[in-house]
């Protein structure tokens, strides 16, 4: 006979805290091998997606060969091939490196709030949720949101959307990693638990819980759309080229088996010009296409809070914080521009501005 373990959480009352810890500064190196294990599925997937687009190439080349009448034609079509091949791979390159460049951006701006950091971390576990808190604000993670919960050396991280909190176990004693392992595993679905490794407690005395001063008010702030700013912010126009670039190889390759296949003029060469230029032409037109539909589902707000020590932006419901030595306003009088050390670029219309007058003062332009 089996029998259920008795629930030493019950979830009667949504708002009952039922654990407490404090945490510290999440080290660079930590936080990249926590990028490491988050982003795992983003490099193996674009790797078997390369891997089909070489067997795709060869089926291509096969095609061509059949085809050919003489080595120029068989020539040809390889060239097609293999500089459609390097395209690929050059595309390749840059989806794996750029998420990881993003994530190093983050991870610096984070480690540049010195002050956020003096002030330490507060984490609470209620009923249905988790928070936070730092000098920056409250971070929630709902329960019934999470989609990934894992469990490395380093602690345990969960993930809902485009949020993500962290439990260090370089903060933890052993009864409270102990403690808040049970307590997930039984606020959390079987199916989102991943444990890569047994997280191990560094400390023998829990560290002190931190008090926050009230949030510093707001000085001005903005609000400008999403598809308005991205431009700007340098990721509309990544993912168009993004897209493009994946693309439009594929695309150069079919052209290749449809000469190969269908014969237009009757000369394999003036066929294969013929159709390659016709498959990129259609496949900038679906990639524009796709583009479209893809940013007419993004319609959601930027927010920009001006604070004494430094810029928040809000998009989907995540806060980024900067501080004000890492960003440059300058203030025109139809519009503010913001430009940030990773070379990105932000344009703030004036009429989106809530007092366009301590902007100004923040710019020192009188």
């Amino acid at each position: 006979m089996e029998y259920e373990q008795p629930c030493r959480f019950p979830a009667e009352d949504p708002n009952r805290l039922w654990i407490l810890v404090a945490g510290r500064q999440m080290p660079y190196g930590e936080a990249l091998r926590w990028f490491a294990v988050l982003a795992g599925k983003r490099k193996t997937l674009p790797l078997i997606g390369f891997v089909l687009c070489l067997l795709y190439a060869l089926v291509a080349l096969s095609y061509a060969a059949d085809a050919a009448v003489s080595e120029i034609e068989l020539a040809a079509a390889l060239a097609v091939i293999l500089t459609a091949v390097v395209a690929l791979s050059i595309a390749m390159g840059f989806l794996l490196s750029h998420p990881k460049k993003q994530a190093k951006e983050q991870i610096t701006n984070y480690q540049a709030d010195i002050k956020r950091h003096t002030y330490g971390v507060r984490i609470a576990f209620y009923t249905d949720r988790l928070t936070v808190t730092t000098l920056r604000g409250i971070q929630t993670v709902r329960f019934c949101d999470v989609e990934l919960c894992v469990e490395t050396a380093d602690g345990f991280a969960l993930v809902a959307g485009e949020a993500c909190a962290f439990i260090r176990s370089e903060d933890l004693t052993a009864f409270d990693l102990q403690l808040i392992r049970e307590y997930l595993s039984e606020r959390l679905a079987a199916r989102v638990m991943c444990r890569k490794a047994t997280a191990q407690a560094r400390l023998y005395q829990p560290l002190p819980i931190p008090q926050f001063e009230a949030q510093t008010a707001c000085l001005t702030a903005a609000r400008v759309s999403a598809r308005a700013a991205q431009p700007y912010l340098g990721e509309r126009r990544t993912r168009f080229w993004r897209l493009h670039a994946i693309t439009l190889p594929l695309m150069l390759i079919l052209g290749v088996m449809l000469a190969s296949q269908f014969m237009i003029t009757g000369q394999f060469l003036v066929d294969l010009a013929i159709l390659c230029v016709g498959s990129l032409i259609g496949g900038s037109a679906l990639s524009a296409a796709l583009f479209l539909l893809f940013e007419r589902r993004n319609r959601e707000t930027l927010e920009i809070r001006f604070e004494p020590d430094g810029l928040r932006l809000t998009a989907d419901g995540v806060d980024h914080f900067i501080i004000k030595e890492r960003v440059w306003l300058s203030v025109e009088d139809a519009r503010a521009t913001l430009r940030f050390l990773d070379g990105e670029t932000l344009f703030i219309p004036a009429d989106a501005v809530e007092n366009m007058t301590v902007l100004k003062a923040l710019a020192g332009v009188e």
